[in-house]
């Protein structure tokens, strides 16, 4: 117990350290966002890109409960180890810039490689409400379970582009998942995510490629998990509901870059968010979002589904003519 209790003192002030003093930090490690590098960064000042560095010493401290514990399952080794992975392959990213193929190649071998340790995190079948039945994916459950952790992957990354909205994401699916069930992990996670997006608002600190790439894996198995155990509140729909956003964006702008003859993963001001914070403050659209998802989320069980969908889809695109 009191080693628990030293390395969470220890895992706590690193955090709070990190989050609202990074400055020192970033620049021993060197692992700082110059500003004005190109025409899509438009920070004014330097600014450390250590947010995931935050999110994997929170991991890390859980391991090590589980660890001291003796309850280190292979399920919580797999978990780890993916997380882990992912925070590495982005830290490599942002220090030596990886090919947009390297990079995804790399998060998939890893990916595969924690899966074949525990079957635990493989979706095997997904619940519908609309059909009211559960589908099942059969043989195709271990690659449809690595193509969608590679897609939230890219997703986020996507949506890493300005200052509060992949936290924002984050923190409402956070919620939403803590008003279906309590965990004190999810507790934990959700305080930090918040400590970081006050941090990242104020431009204290960035995610960067390591922080988008973490954050997408922890969303990824807390919707898997929850999904497994409470199907009938977190149904096929309802996922969508929280991922819609982000997930047709990323399609959306992958698409044009395509049909104009551009590399899909070359970086540009054509994204969701960049066009919508160009026209309307922060400050506005972190609540809005928060409160927009988690009521069309309620509105889903007492209307179908699809409808919400459909009006998600409606107001995304709205938003883009309004503003573009």
């Amino acid at each position: 117990m009191i080693l628990i209790v030293i390395s969470s003192i220890i895992s706590t002030s690193l955090i709070l350290y990190i989050t609202f003093k990074p400055f020192n930090f970033a620049t021993y490690i060197n692992l700082i966002d110059k500003a004005n590098q190109d025409k899509i960064k438009q920070h004014k000042y330097d600014t450390p890109k250590t947010g995931g560095i935050v999110l994997f010493i929170l991991s890390t401290q859980i391991f090590l409960i589980y660890f001291f514990l003796n309850n280190t399952s292979k399920e919580i080794i797999s978990i780890y180890l993916i997380i882990s992975s992912f925070f590495i392959i982005g830290l490599i990213d942002d220090y030596i810039n990886f090919s947009a193929l390297g990079r995804l190649v790399s998060l998939s071998i890893f990916c595969c490689l924690s899966l074949y340790l525990s079957d635990a995190l493989i979706i095997q079948e997904i619940y519908f409400d609309t059909l009211n039945k559960k589908i099942e994916i059969n043989s195709f459950d271990f690659v449809f379970t690595v193509f969608c952790i590679i897609a939230l992957q890219n997703a986020f990354n996507f949506a890493d582009g300005s200052n509060g909205n992949l936290l924002t994401i984050a923190l409402t699916i956070l919620a939403v998942l803590l008003f279906i069930k309590l965990s004190i992990i999810l507790i934990v996670l959700t305080l930090v995510i918040l400590l970081l997006l006050i941090s990242n608002v104020k431009n204290f600190i960035f995610l960067g490629n390591n922080g988008s790439s973490i954050i997408s894996c922890i969303i990824a198995i807390s919707i898997i998990i929850y999904n497994k155990e409470y199907y009938y509140y977190l149904s096929g729909e309802k996922i969508l509901i929280l991922l819609l956003l982000p997930g047709i964006d990323m399609i959306r702008v992958t698409f044009i870059r395509i049909y104009n003859n551009k590399n899909p993963f070359i970086g540009d001001r054509n994204h969701f968010h960049h066009i919508v914070f160009d026209n309307i403050k922060t400050i506005y659209w972190i609540p809005f979002y928060f409160f927009f998802i988690i009521t069309l989320f309620v509105l889903s069980s007492y209307i179908e589904a699809y409808l919400v969908l459909f009006f998600q889809l409606f107001f995304y695109f709205y938003l883009l003519k309004k503003y573009n």
